[in-house]
């Protein structure tokens, strides 16, 4: 009995999203991704990238149910470069719309990117700490 509320206080809380990639409106791609992951994510066809307008990311979770921070979604090449970055969709909660054309040309070229949430505190006189999120690797197959 004395041991249940050892128990709570060492376990680690892990949160988890959901991610889901479309392009040009139709869905691509889905994966769940836990807050301690390093290594996610999912592919899309090449010939999906050669129609791309715009890329949609939407996130489910924890992160993007948080009010006091602003949210941004950066990709990354593999160098981790920020290649392009957008603010969250006004209205709607995690989504991400992308029309970058150096985003296209990158995945056209089979390249891989990768996603991180950059949370702000949306006011700048609180002293919260900015966060960067994985959130996943697109390939291109």
């Amino acid at each position: 009995f004395l041991l249940l509320p050892l128990l709570f206080m060492f376990t680690v809380a892990y949160t988890q999203s959901t991610v889901t990639v479309s392009i040009n409106g139709i869905k691509k791609a889905e994966y769940t991704i836990k807050s301690d992951e390093t290594a996610a994510g999912s592919s899309i066809k090449k010939a999906a990238i050669k129609k791309m307008s715009h890329l949609t990311v939407l996130i489910n979770g924890e992160q993007v149910n948080n009010a006091v921070y602003k949210k941004t979604l950066e990709v990354t090449g593999s160098d981790e470069i920020a290649v392009a970055s957008v603010a969250q969709t006004a209205g709607v909660k995690g989504q991400f719309v992308f029309s970058n054309t150096k985003l296209k040309s990158l995945l056209s070229k089979g390249k891989p990117v990768k996603l991180y949430l950059m949370l702000e505190p949306a006011d700048d006189k609180m002293m919260m700490p900015s966060k960067r999120i994985y959130m996943g690797t697109i390939s291109v197959k």
